[in-house]
């Protein structure tokens, strides 16, 4: 009997390699992903991840791009289902993109490598410039429809905010309130009509 190939929607095996180095980035940083610790966590031979990934840094740079792809789909998908139609709604969306606990913080660990990463290589510099510019670029453009004075200087702020604030949570390992966060969020908003 022949083996069945992928089910259909789920994921084929190139990409179910690459959501594995994702995590491992997360939890080991790019520099220790190896092909023997993904088979070892895949519990597959590390002659088939060569055979769909030569070198280490075709792993890495694939991971960085399904990553920045998986980003910018659901960004527009979750904007798409529910527009943000007031400051209230911009924050709790900026909220929900921030990881205000360690415990969610395992993607902004993973934004951390990959921002590190693309200091040493310029093509991955400019698609993860590209990656960054996105929140902000849309966070603008609601703002605009809101009519605020200064929506894109107000977007850049608040999206550099939420980057701080993912970078206390990973460095200093604390929880932020989100009610706190968003009220927060919120002041800075209305602090430009």
């Amino acid at each position: 009997m022949a083996r069945k190939r992928n089910q259909p929607g789920a994921p084929n095996i190139r990409e179910r390699i690459l959501r594995e180095v994702i995590g491992l980035i997360a939890r080991h940083g790019a520099d220790r992903v190896t092909h023997r610790l993904l088979a070892s966590a895949m519990k597959m031979s590390p002659g088939t991840l060569t055979y769909h990934f030569k070198g280490r840094e075709s792993l890495i740079e694939g991971a960085f791009d399904l990553y920045m792809s998986d980003y910018s789909r659901g960004l527009d998908e979750a904007l798409a289902a529910r527009p943000l139609t007031s400051f209230e709604e911009i924050a709790r969306f900026l909220a929900t993109m921030t990881s205000l606990g360690p415990e969610q913080a395992e993607l902004a660990t993973f934004e951390c490598e990959m921002i590190a990463n693309a200091q040493r290589d310029p093509k991955l510099k400019d698609a993860v410039m590209a990656w960054s510019a996105q929140l902000p670029r849309a966070i603008g453009s609601a703002l605009e429809a809101l009519g605020h004075p200064d929506a894109h200087r107000t977007a850049n702020l608040l999206t550099a905010i939420c980057r701080g604030a993912e970078l206390d949570v990973l460095t200093r390992g604390i929880r932020i309130d989100e009610t706190a966060f968003r009220e927060r969020l919120i002041s800075v908003l209305r602090a430009g009509i």
